[in-house]
């Protein structure tokens, strides 16, 4: 980081480790859900950076990560991740959602209606 090599001690010192753990298995199930056009994995791509993130700021706060997002208090940093979690919604949801649920080529993909070389 910034030139300098991370030891496998500080990765789970800090943290990090422990966020890698969590966040890998959980985007292996959404790829297997979308490969498999299972319909239960749509509202996990939406909502995935929402827990990814409030899971990430709570292991950091635990661990106090050095990072540039240290802050006074819980409200403090409580208020952040509201703050960061309302412009995903807005964004990222929003986009999501149409398309995950509303655009034709996908909803027929993850109904089984189309084959994959026919959405494209």
């Amino acid at each position: 980081m910034n030139g300098e090599l991370i030891t496998y001690e500080e990765l789970w010192k800090r943290g990090d480790a422990l966020v890698f753990m969590i966040a890998g298995p959980v985007l292996l199930a959404i790829s297997y859900g979308v490969l498999g056009r299972r319909s239960w994995v749509r509202p996990y791509i939406v909502i995935f950076p929402v827990i990814q993130v409030l899971i990430t700021g709570i292991i950091f706060q635990i661990f106090e990560h050095p990072t540039i997002l240290r802050f006074q208090n819980p409200l403090e940093y409580l208020g952040n991740i509201l703050l960061v979690q309302s412009i995903y919604i807005f964004f990222w949801g929003t986009f999501f959602l149409w398309y995950l649920y509303y655009k034709k080529t996908v909803v027929a993909y993850f109904n089984g209606e189309i084959s994959v070389s026919e959405s494209h």
